[in-house]
């Protein structure tokens, strides 16, 4: 199957423009589905009538536009039925094909994109990148997307103005040639052109020498027929298009920035506030006194007062056998510790001293301090008469101790407040009259 081609291209073009619609149809000699020449190939084809009834005039040219390169224009010959073209881009180019007649009409421009490789020959092979000291290129690449009723630019270096710039799309019916004005050496273009498909533009001088570099844009999917109003392409100066260009860039970072230093400024502080914030009361806390569980706290003595019981004195102050010395408390005692405990408040605010352990081998006997403190517990007497040098014989010091063997911590004795002296006193009366009275012994002060 022979190649068509069968799109028209329409843009908005300038004074010195001029669209070239389809004249004629163009195909391959030889039905072919290869995209790919070899260097030096020769491909032969025919030119057919076109919609207008026409074929053009002869003679008639190939133009292949290489991406990225140059323009190879190339005579084919005058029999519409046998034109013959030789491959003479080099390998590696990538090739937009479209033959013009005489006249300078069109057949469009093929919907595939060519390429080349190496062939059995190359000696017919021109690399134009050798003479590149006028160039064309754009300000978006080759990959980029060029929006409905965007703006392409296009730079020229180089050559001999005025420039004529030609614009193309693969599938296309035509091509736009524009003439730029006086010294101008840039062209902005503004994409009116069809969706969807690669455009290229090519530029040779007043001399006709051809620039190297053509650039290349696809054209955006969602575009649709409706004008771009009062947009139209034109030339200019490229410096002064270059330094409007970056002004408006300038102008975009700095609001960029402005929008991200409002956003630092808005977010960032209060976060950093309230971190230092958290950091303050975090260190606070450590500081503070430790309340938790398993933390130290001031001893607080219990609120009862624990049983004493009597502790033989040591075998080698005694005269006696450890097991005849051992004494205890009276029954009469037993169960009553606040009064011996009273006493010893008592005798402590008195600053009177226990007697000095007996030297004698008396046996031992319950302690008459505390059995006087428990028959006394009923009087006024805040402190006992003192004991005869005949009485302290043979007593032993009472050793007051806990339970489990420790000593009583002081102060481990109840304060005249928690066991008032009435309390004591009602007691005393009360026991006073049990069987114990024939044990008191009357003492003369």
């Amino acid at each position: 199957m022979a190649h068509w081609s069968f799109f028209l291209l329409l843009v908005s073009v300038p004074l010195g423009s001029a669209v070239k619609t389809e004249e004629f149809m163009w195909g391959m000699r030889t039905a072919t589905s290869s995209t790919t020449f070899g260097t030096c190939e020769k491909i032969e084809f025919t030119v057919m009538n076109g919609t207008k009834g026409g074929m053009g005039t002869p003679p008639y040219f190939m133009r292949a536009w290489e991406k990225g390169g140059s323009v190879k224009t190339q005579l084919l010959g005058d029999d519409p039925s046998n034109l013959t073209w030789t491959v003479t881009s080099p390998a590696g180019s990538e090739l937009f094909l479209n033959i013009i007649d005489s006249d300078d009409g069109t057949g469009g421009t093929d919907p595939t994109l060519f390429t080349v490789d190496d062939g059995v020959n190359s000696g017919c092979v021109t690399d134009d990148s050798e003479d590149s000291d006028f160039t064309i290129k754009s300000n978006l690449s080759s990959t980029s997307t060029l929006s409905a009723c965007g703006f392409w630019g296009i730079r020229l270096k180089g050559g001999v103005p005025p420039y004529q710039l030609s614009f193309t799309q693969l599938d296309s019916w035509g091509l736009t040639n524009v003439t730029t004005s006086g010294e101008d050496d840039a062209y902005t273009f503004v994409n009116n052109a069809d969706p969807g498909q690669m455009m290229i533009a090519s530029a040779v001088d007043a001399d006709g020498n051809v620039a190297y570099g053509n650039p290349t844009v696809m054209t955006s999917k969602d575009y649709s027929s409706a004008s771009c109003g009062s947009l139209a392409s034109s030339s200019g100066n490229g410096t002064v298009l270059d330094a409007q260009a970056a002004a408006e860039a300038a102008a975009r970072d700095a609001k960029t920035r402005t929008t991200i230093i409002g956003l630092v400024v808005g977010l960032g502080v209060p976060l950093i506030l309230a971190i230092l914030g958290f950091i303050y009361w975090w260190r606070r806390r450590r500081a503070s006194p430790k309340t938790q569980s398993g933390e130290v706290e001031l001893f607080i003595p219990p609120t009862d007062v624990v049983s004493p019981y009597m502790v033989q004195r040591p075998s080698s102050q005694l005269k006696q056998p450890a097991e005849e010395s051992s004494t205890s408390l009276p029954s009469t005692m037993a169960g009553n510790p606040s009064r011996l405990s009273w006493y010893g408040y008592q005798n402590q605010a008195s600053a009177t001293t226990l007697p000095s352990p007996s030297p004698s081998g008396a046996s031992a006997r319950p302690s008459r301090l505390s059995w006087y403190g428990y028959q006394n517990g009923g009087s006024n007497t805040s402190v006992p008469p003192a004991l005869t040098r005949e009485e302290e014989e043979g007593d032993d010091i009472p050793t007051f101790q806990h339970s489990d063997a420790g000593p009583v911590p002081p102060p481990y004795v109840p304060s005249p407040t928690v066991v008032p002296a009435s309390t004591l006193s009602l007691e005393a009366n009360a026991r006073a009259s049990d069987d114990t009275k024939p044990h008191r012994r009357n003492r003369t002060p």
